[in-house]
C-alpha cells in the first residue's frame, strides 16, 4: 500500500466522473465519517452494523478547510459513495485492533469497527494497515471498500 495522503479523504485515484452529493448534516460530522441518508433526506450516522452504502463525508473544499474541520449540524456537507476497491481515509472507533484485511462495519458516530460473526453481513470495507486503537478516540485509517 502506498503512503496515505494525510490531507484528504479520497485515497484512490479519482474515477473519470466521480459523483459527489451534498446533504444537510444532521449533526456535527467529521470528514471521513460514514454517513447514510435518513428519512428527512439529511446525512446522518448509520446505526451500528447497519447495512448501508459506503458513503463518506469528504473534506469541505468549498470553504477551503481540511479533514480535521468538522461540518456543523445544519451545514451543507459534501459526500461520495465509494466503489469496490477504492480507498478512503476513514475513522476507526476506539477499542478496535485491526490488521490488514480486517473486515469493518459501521460503528456509532460515523466510525468503523471490527466485524464480528454477528455483524459480518454488514461489511463495508477492510483495513489496509495495522492499528491498535486504545487512544480513547477515533483515529484515521486507510480502508479499502468491499
Amino acid at each position: 500500500m502506498a503512503a496515505p495522503y494525510h490531507n484528504r479523504i479520497e485515497q484512490s485515484p479519482l474515477p473519470i466522473n466521480p459523483v459527489y452529493r451534498e446533504f444537510i448534516a444532521d449533526s456535527e460530522t467529521r470528514p471521513g465519517s460514514l454517513v447514510a441518508v435518513n428519512a428527512s433526506g439529511d446525512a446522518a450516522f448509520p446505526a451500528a452494523a447497519a447495512l448501508v452504502p459506503a458513503r463518506f463525508a469528504l473534506e469541505n473544499v468549498a470553504d477551503a478547510v481540511g479533514i480535521d474541520d468538522n461540518y456543523p449540524a445544519g451545514a451543507i456537507m459534501r459526500t461520495r459513495v465509494f466503489e469496490s476497491g477504492q480507498e478512503v481515509y476513514a475513522l476507526l472507533a476506539d477499542g478496535n485492533s485491526v490488521t490488514p484485511a480486517s473486515n469493518l462495519v459501521a460503528a456509532a458516530n460515523g466510525e468503523l469497527a471490527l466485524a464480528t460473526t454477528e455483524t459480518g453481513r454488514a461489511l463495508i470495507c477492510r483495513s489496509t494497515e495495522t492499528i491498535n486503537n486504545t487512544s480513547g478516540a477515533a483515529v484515521r485509517i486507510v480502508v479499502e471498500i468491499l
